[in-house]
């Protein structure tokens, strides 16, 4: 008997102890005009630049506010995509798109010049900026098509780029969405018995139901940009620091508002978006520790001492 309890307790000691959850640090609501009968606002996919900047896209009835802007839907569901920093706690920009039947985005990816989204739409035209895409059945209401989308991300301005749409005459629509080098990838599923891509056509042999697919897009901006030269890195020193640290950031950067975070990614200092191609950090009364700067393109380390 002795033995056997030794044993257990040597076991358990060997076990790793359980890593503590982390505690919510912020939420707020996408707000609703509250006083309009069957408003509602879903978010359906987030996404995270280099930056630190937040992107949200979802689907809305009525009015939607976000930050400064209020968008109001043209049909019983809407999509819109915004921007949101959380260095300022608020929303950059905001944008809808759809048309007057039921819109719905599921996904969202970033990239370096801009934000694709992608779903489905059964309105029988659906714009998204100056683009408008058109239905494939509108005369029945079984029909859905899918449907990508592209934003540009200028700074404070967001708007709609291009929209392409794919499917057949049954209820198709995307799920999935990445983007890799100069390749926009959407995948999702159709019924339809048979689903065009631009000239390429795939083949459903159950009609009724649901089969995958994966699709890939050419943006040729992405190609522009691929083609540039890629900024230098943003620099922190000095690292270990104690009571300042000085951040330099390369030519051509977009100054942003910085933020600093601890290792369990609670905001402990907030700086202004740097006045030039320096900008000193105040440390004084931090407690010695690995802390992480967001703001000026991929996240820094830095160790304070």
């Amino acid at each position: 008997m002795a033995r056997t309890l030794l044993a257990i307790l040597l076991l358990a000691l060997r076990l790793p102890a359980a890593a503590p959850a982390p505690a919510w640090q912020s939420a707020r609501a996408v707000a609703v005009a509250t006083a309009v009968a069957n408003n509602f606002s879903i978010v359906t996919a987030t996404a995270v630049d280099a930056a630190g900047n937040v992107f949200l896209a979802g689907n809305f009835q009525n009015t939607v506010v976000l930050g400064g802007t209020t968008l109001t839907s043209i049909g019983y569901r809407d999509v819109f995509v915004a921007k949101f920093n959380p260095s300022s706690n608020q929303f950059v920009w905001a944008q809808r798109a759809g048309g007057t039947g039921s819109d719905t985005v599921n996904v969202l990816a970033v990239s370096e010049n801009g934000v694709y989204v992608a779903g489905a739409f059964d309105s029988s035209t659906a714009s998204f900026g100056l683009a408008t895409l058109t239905l494939t059945n509108s005369s029945t209401a079984f029909s859905t098509d899918v449907f990508v989308a592209k934003l540009t991300n200028a700074g404070s301005m967001g708007s709609f780029a291009w929209a392409q749409r794919a499917s057949g005459t049954g209820f198709d629509g995307a799920n999935a969405l990445a983007v890799s080098g100069t390749s926009v990838y959407a995948a999702g599923y159709f019924a339809s018995h048979t689903a065009g891509f631009s000239a390429i056509t795939l083949t459903n042999p159950n009609l009724n139901t649901n089969l995958g697919f994966l699709a890939a897009l050419t943006d040729a901006t992405l190609t522009a940009k691929a083609a540039g030269r890629a900024l230098a890195p943003a620099t922190l020193y000095p690292n270990p620091a104690r009571h300042t640290a000085t951040l330099r950031l390369p030519a051509g950067t977009v100054p942003a508002p910085l933020t600093l975070t601890d290792a369990l990614g609670r905001a402990v200092c907030h700086y202004p978006a740097p006045a030039g191609p320096e900008a000193a950090l105040d440390l004084l009364g931090l407690p010695a520790g690995l802390y992480l700067l967001r703001g000026a393109g991929p996240a820094q380390r830095l160790l304070v001492e």
